[in-house]
């Protein structure tokens, strides 16, 4: 399931729209069609916080 996510999330026009999932899913994704990122609480740290944003 995570990679028909992430290879839908890598194209121009993904059919997918909404997806909450963990840090461990956009680590090593570069996605241009992912304009919004929420986070549902504040990092840890701030060095935290730098990886989550990549």
């Amino acid at each position: 399931m995570k990679s028909l996510i992430v290879s839908d999330l890598c194209k121009k026009k993904p059919t997918i729209r909404l997806v909450l999932a963990t840090v461990a899913l956009g680590m090593g994704l570069d996605a241009p069609s992912i304009s919004r990122v929420n986070h549902c609480r504040p990092p840890t740290s701030l060095e935290a916080y730098m990886q989550e944003i990549g």
